[in-house]
């Protein structure tokens, strides 16, 4: 069971969205599982698309913003009990969520448990921080 999994880089802009948003939400096909979606900006934006979408974290102030701007979301541990788990076809991992459980690896292990057959995974990933200078800058 081969998954696509894609690196994203956040750089681009548009309109009502952070730098990187459209180009995730444009790239998201089928039913979509944002995780670690925060108080689901693109959870939201997918709903608008007309995209199936769902949003988990583990944060219930997040879960009901998400709901209350009119999208789907439960209280759920990635690593936990998700519906749908191995039939979505794009999962979404932006905005820092790759950090979830401290080990990136094991997270991206899990999101190919819940991808579907020909799934995707959508994983946003920022630049390295400059290094502090060793001259004391």
């Amino acid at each position: 069971m081969a998954h696509d999994f894609e690196a994203v880089a956040a750089v681009d802009s548009a309109s009502g969205y952070e730098p990187g948003d459209a180009s995730l939400v444009e790239r998201c096909q089928g039913p979509t599982l944002d995780v670690g979606a925060g108080p689901g900006r693109l959870t939201v934006a997918l709903a608008e698309r007309g995209i199936p979408a769902l949003g988990i974290d583990v944060t219930p102030d997040a879960v009901r913003q998400t709901r209350s701007a009119g999208a789907l979301a439960l209280m759920r541990d990635v690593f936990g009990h998700v519906p749908g788990a191995g039939r979505w076809r794009t999962v979404l991992v932006a905005d820092g969520a790759i950090g979830i459980g401290g080990d990136p690896a094991a997270l991206l292990r899990r999101i190919g448990e819940l991808l579907g057959p020909q799934g995707r995974a959508l994983v946003e990933v920022q630049p390295p921080p400059e290094p502090v200078g060793t001259d004391g800058s």
